[in-house]
């Protein structure tokens, strides 16, 4: 199967080690599109509706580089959990959710962390231990 990079510039470059799109025999697989203005490389102004605007004609802009439109579009993923303060993303390495993770809570005026999740990532990884030091005999987090 033959593959090919799909990029323009009629929506934001690709940061990192991905492409804005792969096309791979005829299927298009493209990584997600955060609200950035492709002229200028910034977030977006006017709000949660102004944003969601920008993402999906960015999304429209990389379809359209494919060949395609919109209205071919098969499968639209985003899986996302929001619990308390805390937002997970999960997809495939490679598809721009740290960047998404970023832009959405700047657009809620939030803070981010990342936390890169593993197969062996155990709670304490996260949460942290208590450690015994036999000097004092006592437990420190």
């Amino acid at each position: 199967m033959t593959r090919s990079i799909i990029a323009t510039d009629r929506a934001p470059a690709a940061i990192g080690p991905y492409s804005q799109a792969v096309r791979a025999g005829s299927t298009v697989y493209l990584s997600g599109q955060i609200a950035l203005d492709p002229a200028t490389g910034q977030l977006v102004e006017g709000g949660i509706e102004a944003q969601a605007d920008r993402a999906f004609r960015n999304l429209a802009a990389v379809v359209a580089a494919s060949g395609a439109s919109l209205a071919e579009v098969v499968k639209l993923t985003l899986v996302a959990l929001l619990a308390g303060d805390h937002l997970l993303l999960e997809d495939v390495p490679g598809v721009g959710k740290t960047l998404l993770g970023k832009a959405l809570a700047r657009s809620i005026e939030g803070k981010f962390n990342r936390i890169q999740f593993t197969p062996d990532l155990l709670p304490s990884d996260i949460v942290g231990s208590s450690v015994f030091h036999a000097s004092d005999g006592e437990f420190r987090f």
